[in-house]
C-alpha cells in the first residue's frame, strides 16, 4: 500500500502543478460561495422556503458556528422551530428587544412571536406583538397577514378592543385585501381548544352578550380575561363540562378582586389575573 502511494502521489503532484492558475482561481470562486456562511444561509433560506424544516435549522447552526448572533440565521432557526412544534420564542424575544436587531428582521420576529404567543394562549401578549408588526411592517405580504392575524385575534379576544378604535378602522380598511389563503393560513385556535359542538350554544349566547348587552351596561368585570372571555374559553375547550368552570369562576370573582394579587394594567384598567390554565390542569 505503502508502495502503490508513493508511485500515485507525484502524479497527483504533477498534474495539479500543471493547472493553469486562472483554472484554480475558478474553480475556488465556484466552490467557496458554497463553502462560506453566505452560502449556507443561502441553502438555509431555500430549505425554509421548501418546508424543509430540519434541514433549515441545520444550516443555520453551521452559519451561527462560524458567526455567532446572525440575526436572519437566529430568525430563520427559530422559525423552523416554531413550524417543527418547538419552543423558539425565547430567541425572538430577543430578537425583538435586542436594539441592535434590523427593523426589518425585527417585524418579522414581531409577527412570529405574536402568533407563537397567540397559539400558547397568551392573547395579550400577542396582541402587542401583533399589533407593532402591523405598524412596522414595511412588506406588503406581512403587512397583510399581520393585520389579518391581529382582527382574527380581535374577534377572540374582544376585551383587547378597547381603545383601540383607531386600529380596528385600519383592519377594516385593509380587510378587502384579505385572500381565503391569507384569511385560512392566519387563523389559529388556541392550543387544547377543541370547539366542541357541545359547547356551541353557551358560545353564542357569549357573542350575544358581547355584542347587545355589554356596550348597554359597560364593562363591569374586573378580572383578567374577562368573565365572558373566560366562559368561552372555558365552552370552547371543555364543552358542557365548561359550565361548571363558568359558575366557579363567578363564585369566586368577589374573593380574586379582594386578594388583589396579579395586578395587570390593560387599556388603563386595574384588573386581576385569574387564567383558565390554573383551573382546570387537573383535567390533563
Amino acid at each position: 500500500m505503502v508502495l502503490i502511494l508513493l508511485q500515485f502521489c507525484p502524479k497527483v503532484i504533477d498534474r495539479v502543478s500543471g493547472i493553469m492558475p486562472e483554472t484554480l482561481f475558478l474553480f475556488f470562486i465556484v466552490l467557496f460561495p458554497a463553502l462560506s456562511p453566505a452560502g449556507q444561509l443561502d441553502l438555509a433560506t431555500d430549505l425554509f422556503e421548501e418546508r424543509n424544516w430540519r434541514a433549515c435549522r441545520t444550516e443555520c447552526s453551521r452559519v451561527l458556528l462560524a458567526c455567532p448572533g446572525h440575526e436572519k440565521a437566529v430568525l430563520l432557526r427559530a422559525v423552523s422551530e416554531l413550524r417543527s412544534g418547538k419552543d423558539s420564542t425565547k430567541s425572538l424575544r430577543l430578537l425583538c428587544e435586542s436594539p441592535d436587531t434590523s427593523p426589518e428582521t425585527a417585524v418579522i420576529a414581531h409577527y412570529e412571536l405574536g402568533r407563537a404567543l397567540w397559539k400558547s394562549g397568551e392573547p395579550e401578549k400577542a396582541f402587542l406583538h401583533l399589533k407593532k408588526a402591523f405598524e412596522n411592517s414595511r412588506s406588503g405580504n406581512l403587512f397583510l397577514r399581520a393585520g389579518c392575524s391581529l382582527s382574527l385575534l380581535l374577534k377572540q379576544h374582544s376585551e383587547l378592543a378597547e381603545d383601540s378604535s383607531g386600529l380596528q378602522m385600519q383592519l377594516k380598511s385593509c380587510s378587502p385585501l384579505w385572500s381565503r389563503e391569507i384569511r385560512a393560513e392566519c387563523a389559529i385556535s388556541p392550543r387544547g381548544e377543541s370547539g366542541s359542538w357541545t359547547g356551541k350554544p353557551g358560545q353564542w349566547l357569549i357573542s350575544f352578550y358581547r355584542s347587545q348587552i355589554s356596550p348597554a351596561i359597560g364593562q363591569r368585570c374586573s378580572l383578567n380575561p374577562t368573565c365572558s372571555e373566560y366562559a368561552r374559553q372555558a365552552l370552547r375547550k371543555h364543552g358542557i363540562l365548561g359550565l361548571g368552570f363558568i359558575g366557579d369562576r363567578l363564585v369566586r370573582e368577589p374573593d380574586v378582586v379582594a386578594e388583589k394579587k396579579s395586578p395587570v394594567r390593560i387599556n388603563g384598567r386595574w384588573r386581576y389575573r385569574d387564567p383558565l390554565k390554573e383551573h382546570d390542569d387537573w383535567m390533563k
